[in-house]
């Protein structure tokens, strides 16, 4: 695995068999980055293998601390979350319960806070910044759609 805006996104889509892989991203020109990449990508689909021709590629470029439904159909989601605080993480990680039992999640720093996610892969890495951790998280339990208790 490299560091390389929006590559593990495409990379994961390419080599995994997943039905959708959503790339995360607050900061606008990143994800049009991501987004301009998928000129190229349909453009090459149909050399593809055929597990990587139907997976759906998506970009998120909002605030996802405030909307709790993107991870709800995701198999796979990369979260380079390297700024976030301990607090956002475990918003967000009560966000992703309702994914399905099997996701897996590549997180960037720091793994998923809690219980659902297991650490399957805790590596470093290369980036622009120099060594960065990564954690291959998968998910154990079933989506769990009722409010987290207080």
């Amino acid at each position: 695995m490299w560091c390389r805006n929006s590559a593990q996104v495409f990379v994961s889509a390419l080599l995994g068999k997943f039905s959708k892989v959503v790339g995360i991203e607050g900061i606008s020109s990143l994800s049009e980055r991501g987004q301009k990449r998928m000129n190229r990508w349909n453009l090459l689909k149909e050399s593809f293998p055929a597990h990587s021709k139907s997976t759906r590629v998506e970009w998120i470029t909002e605030n996802f601390l405030e909307n709790k439904f993107w991870a709800q159909d995701a198999d796979f989601i990369f979260l380079h979350w390297t700024a976030f605080s301990l607090p956002q993480r475990e918003k967000i990680a009560q966000y992703m319960r309702v994914c399905g039992e099997g996701t897996v999640v590549i997180s960037f720093t720091n793994p998923i806070p809690g219980d659902d996610f297991v650490v399957l892969v805790n590596d470093s890495c290369m980036t622009s910044w120099g060594t960065a951790q990564f954690y291959y998280q998968e998910k154990l339990t079933p989506p769990n759609f009722e409010p987290e208790s207080q």
